[in-house]
C-alpha cells in the first residue's frame, strides 16, 4: 500500500469521480477550463485548481491529489470537501446544497471504511469468480459525485448488508392471506414458481403452504417499524435456511443453489435514489421475458438476459401493490459457469492499491502465457467484446427492436482464456421498446403499453442505448484497457469506429449505428447535474431531462482519418544533378500498369506478396480506406517506385507501437532495378519523411514494420534523418522491426546533414538494393 492511508486512497478515488462527473456536465461552461495540464474552476470570488497526472481521451482522467484554491489573492491548499462545498454553493440548487455536501461526505466516508476492510481481509485483487466480482467493485460510479452514498444504512447494517463486504445473510418469509398478495402472477401461478425455492428455504414440510413472501432483513425491520406490519394480517414469520448475498446493487441477492436472485424494495438511498421498486418497472422484466420467446436464435447465440419473469408484493386496501414490500424474481441462470463469469463494472474498475483496472492486468497476464505483447492481446480482447456484447447488443435493437440499457453494472460477461465468449444483461428495468417493437409485439405481449414508459421514439433510443451501452459500458471498458492513456485510448476508437462502419455495410437501416459514426455529439446522463438538483430519475415526471450532450469522441478524433487524400503532385524538389523529382497520388489511369509490373517482379512480389491481374491490383486501390494514401515516387515524370502512407492509429501497426493521434507510417517498393543501390533511394526517403512532416505540423513521428531479416532496409534506417531502430516484435504473418523516425531528431540530423552536404551522410554499398514492403 506505500505511504498512502486508506483516508488518503478514499479522498484520492471520490475526488476523481466527483470531478470527473463534474467535467461531463459542465465543461462548456464558461466558468471552467480544461488544457491539457490542468482543470481550472473560476468564478468571481475564487478559483480552484487541479492537475492531471493522466488526462484522458474519454474522460476518465486522474488528478494530482492536491486541489488548490485562489481567493482574495492568496493561494494555498484546499481539502476536497471543502472544493465540494463552493462548487455545490456555485453550481446548484441553494435548497439543496447541505444535502449534497452531506451525501458526498457519506460517500467518502463509505469509501474509507469498505477500503479498510479490503485490505485487512487481504482479498484477492482479482476476481476470481462470479460472486467475488460482485463483490469486489470498491469504489462505485467513475462518474459521480458521490458514488457510494448509501443513506439510511447505520454503519452496522453497511457491514452486513453491503457487497463490498462479502457477508451473507438470511432471508425473512412471511405468510398472509392469499388475497393479500398482488402481483404479476394470478396466486396459483405464483406459489407454483416459488414452490422450489420455498421448499429451499423452509423445508419440503412448507410445501403447498400459501401466502408465503421473501423479504430483505433491511426491508423487512423497515416494514415492522413503519406499523405497515400492523396493518396486514401477518400469519407467521419464518427465517430462511440459506446464506445469501448482496451482489454489486445490495438490493439484489444471490445463492449459487437457487432457482432466482431476488431483487428487493429497500428503504435505501443508494446515489441519487431510494431503492423502492414500482410495478411499472417490474412489469418490464415480465415484457422482456416473454419478448425473448419470439427472437430469432441469431441474436441470443452469444448474449442472453437474466430474466425476470414475475413480481409479487403486499396489497394495499386498494388492491394496488404495496412498493416498501415489493420483490422481483429473476432467473439465476448458468450459475454452474460462475467460476467463468465476471461483473464487467468489477473488471474495468481500477484498483486503489495499484491504480491500474483489473481487466488491465488480466489482459497483461494472458499477453505473458501467450507468449504475445500486451497491446496485441488487448486488441484481440477488443475485437472479441466488440463482436462478442456490443455487435449482439446493436443487433437486439436493429433487429429484436428491443434495447438494454446495460451499463457496467449490469453486463455479466462469459470469459475463456481470458477472452470475452458473450454474456448477458440483467436489470429488465433498463428495457425499451422501439415503436417497431410495439407494433411487432403487442399482439404477443399485451402489458406493452406506451404508458408504461417503455416504448421509445429515436432519440429516446440514442439516449438509453448511446448513454448506457456506448459512453458508459464501452468507453469505461475502452480507458480500463488503456489504462486512461489517451492515445491507446483513440487507438482504440479507431477500432469501434471500423467496426460500426463494417456493421452499417450489413445493415444500413441501423439507426444508432447511424447515429454513433454521424452525430456530433452523444447523450449522456448528468450525474452532477442531477445530484446538484437531488433529483430522482426513478420518480421524476421527465427523467429525460436529466440527459445532456457530450461532443462524440468517436468522431472527434478521427476527422483526419475519413478525410480523403489530396490528388495531384504532392511534393517535389530538383536534385544536385538537376533531376524533377517528386511524389505524386496514385492515378489509377496513369500509374495502373507501372504498378501492376512491378508486383509481378519476382524481388517484388518476395516481400509483397501481390504477384496479382492489374483488375485484382487496381480493386486493392480502389478499396483503401481514406486514412491510406498511394503515392507515386517519379523522376522526370517517369515512375520509379510506389509509397503507402497512413495514419499509423488506423493501421495495423498501432498496438506495437502507440502512436500518437497524428503519427504516420509508409509501406514502399522501389519498382525499376537501374536504381536499386543508387542515392535515389536514399534521398526518396529522407524526402518523403520531411513530405509527411510538412504534410501535417502535428505529426510527431513516423513508424514502420520491416521484416526483421530485410538487413538492407535496416541500414538504410541507420542512414536517414531521424531514423532509428527501437525493437523486434512478432506480427501474426512476420517477425517485424519497429523503426521510428522523430520529428525533432529528423529537422536536427537533416540541417546538420545539409551543412555538410546530404551525400556524405549516405555511402551507397555495392549490395544494396532496396525492394521490400516496408513502413519506415
Amino acid at each position: 500500500m506505500g505511504q498512502i492511508s486508506e483516508s488518503q486512497l478514499a479522498v484520492r478515488y471520490s475526488a476523481r469521480a466527483f470531478f470527473n462527473s463534474f467535467l461531463r456536465d459542465y465543461e462548456g461552461d464558461p466558468r471552467v477550463l480544461v488544457t491539457d495540464r490542468q482543470l481550472s474552476i473560476k468564478t468571481p470570488k475564487w478559483e480552484l485548481e487541479l492537475s492531471f497526472s493522466r488526462k484522458s481521451a474519454l474522460g476518465a482522467h486522474r488528478y494530482q491529489d492536491q486541489i488548490l484554491l485562489s481567493k482574495n489573492g492568496v493561494t494555498e491548499l484546499v481539502s476536497f470537501i471543502d472544493s465540494v462545498s463552493l462548487i455545490a454553493n456555485e453550481f446548484g440548487a441553494s435548497s439543496e446544497t447541505d444535502l449534497f455536501i452531506d451525501q458526498t461526505k457519506n460517500s467518502l466516508a463509505n469509501l474509507e471504511i469498505i477500503l479498510k476492510h479490503y485490505i485487512s481481509q487481504r482479498r484477492s485483487d482479482r476476481p476470481h469468480d462470479y460472486l467475488q466480482s460482485e463483490a469486489n467493485l470498491l469504489l462505485g460510479h467513475p462518474f459521480h459525485p458521490f458514488p457510494k452514498c448509501k443513506k439510511g444504512l447505520s454503519q452496522e447494517d453497511l457491514l452486513r448488508y453491503s457487497p463490498e463486504f462479502a457477508k451473507s445473510f438470511q432471508l425473512i418469509w412471511i405468510q398472509v392471506p392469499e388475497e393479500q398478495l398482488v402481483g404479476s402472477l394470478s396466486s396459483s401461478s405464483y406459489h407454483s414458481n416459488i414452490s422450489e425455492l420455498v421448499q429451499f428455504e423452509l423445508g419440503p414440510e412448507f410445501l403447498g403452504q400459501v401466502g408465503w413472501l421473501p423479504m430483505h432483513p433491511l426491508q423487512w425491520e423497515a416494514f415492522v417499524a413503519s406499523g405497515r406490519a400492523d396493518q396486514i394480517q401477518v400469519k407467521k414469520v419464518e427465517r430462511g435456511k440459506n446464506d445469501w448475498s448482496a451482489l454489486s446493487s445490495m438490493r439484489t441477492i444471490y445463492h449459487s443453489e437457487s432457482t432466482y436472485q431476488l431483487k428487493f424494495s429497500l428503504p435505501v438511498k443508494l446515489t441519487n435514489s431510494v431503492r423502492w421498486l414500482y410495478p411499472h418497472e417490474c412489469l418490464r422484466g415480465a415484457q422482456v421475458s416473454d419478448t425473448w420467446n419470439t427472437l430469432p436464435d441469431q441474436l441470443t447465440e452469444h448474449f442472453g438476459v437474466q430474466r425476470e419473469p414475475f413480481f409479487m408484493s403486499l396489497s394495499n386496501e386498494d388492491g394496488t401493490a404495496l412498493i416498501e414490500s415489493m420483490v422481483q424474481f429473476r432467473n439465476n441462470s448458468a450459475p454452474e459457469l460462475s467460476h467463468d463469469r465476471h461483473l464487467l463494472a468489477s473488471l474495468v474498475e481500477v484498483d486503489p492499491f495499484n491504480d491500474r483496472s483489473r481487466l488491465f492486468d488480466l489482459t497483461t497476464i494472458q499477453a505473458e502465457q501467450k507468449g504475445l505483447e500486451p497491446a496485441e492481446f488487448r486488441s484481440l480482447w477488443l475485437d472479441h467484446f466488440l463482436t462478442r456484447v456490443i455487435g449482439p447488443l446493436l443487433d437486439l435493437g436493429s433487429l429484436g427492436h428491443v434495447y438494454f440499457g446495460a451499463h457496467l453494472q449490469n453486463i455479466i460477461l462469459d470469459m475463456k482464456d481470458g477472452l470475452p465468449q458473450g454474456g448477458c444483461f440483467r436489470d429488465c428495468h433498463g428495457a425499451g421498446f422501439s415503436m417497431k417493437g410495439y407494433e411487432a409485439y403487442k399482439e404477443q405481449v399485451p402489458s406493452l403499453d406506451p404508458a408504461n414508459g417503455n416504448i421509445l421514439t429515436d432519440q429516446q433510443l440514442q439516449m438509453l442505448f448511446g448513454y448506457y451501452v456506448i459512453v458508459n459500458s464501452l468507453f469505461g471498458t475502452l480507458s480500463a484497457l488503456a489504462d486512461s492513456k489517451s492515445n491507446e485510448e483513440v487507438q482504440y476508437l479507431q477500432k469501434v469506429r471500423r467496426f460500426l462502419e463494417h456493421r452499417l455495410l450489413t445493415q444500413p437501416e441501423d439507426q444508432i449505428c447511424q447515429f454513433l459514426l454521424r452525430s456530433d455529439f452523444l447523450f449522456q446522463k448528468g450525474n452532477m447535474l442531477c445530484s446538484l438538483g437531488n433529483m430522482n430519475e426513478n420518480t421524476d415526471t421527465n427523467p429525460w431531462r436529466i440527459y445532456t450532450k457530450m461532443a462524440n469522441p468517436i468522431n472527434a478524433y478521427s476527422a483526419h482519418l475519413t478525410t480523403p487524400p489530396k490528388a495531384g503532385c504532392l511534393y517535389q524538389w530538383e536534385s544536385k544533378a538537376g533531376d524533377q523529382l517528386s511524389f505524386h497520388s496514385f492515378d489509377l489511369c496513369n500509374d495502373l500498369d507501372a504498378f501492376h509490373r512491378w508486383q509481378n517482379q519476382d524481388y517484388v512480389a518476395d516481400f509483397w506478396e501481390m504477384p496479382f491481374s492489374k483488375d485484382r491490383l487496381r480493386s486493392y486501390i480502389q478499396s483503401m480506406k481514406p486514412s491510406q494514401h498511394p503515392v507515386i515516387f517519379k523522376r522526370n515524370g517517369r515512375p520509379l517506385g510506389y509509397f503507402e502512407v497512413y495514419w499509423a492509429i488506423d493501421d495495423r501497426i498501432a498496438p506495437y507501437c502507440q502512436p500518437d493521434l497524428y503519427d504516420r507510417g509508409f509501406h514502399l517498393l522501389f519498382g525499376e532495378k537501374d536504381i536499386l543501390g543508387s542515392p535515389l533511394i536514399y534521398e526518396a526517403l529522407v524526402h518523403i519523411s520531411q513530405w509527411i512532416f510538412q504534410d501535417h505540423p502535428e505529426t510527431k513521428h513516423i513508424w514502420g514494420e520491416p521484416r526483421a531479416d530485410n538487413k538492407k532496409i535496416l541500414r538504410f534506417v541507420e542512414k536517414v534523418p531521424g531514423w532509428s531502430f527501437i525493437r523486434n516484435f512478432d506480427f501474426p504473418h512476420k517477425t517485424a522491426a519497429l523503426v521510428c523516425c522523430q520529428r525533432d531528431l529528423f529537422y536536427k540530423e537533416l540541417t546538420d546533414g545539409l551543412s555538410t552536404g546530404l551525400e556524405r551522410k549516405y555511402t551507397p554499398r555495392s549490395d544494396q538494393q532496396s525492394h521490400s514492403r516496408t513502413s519506415i
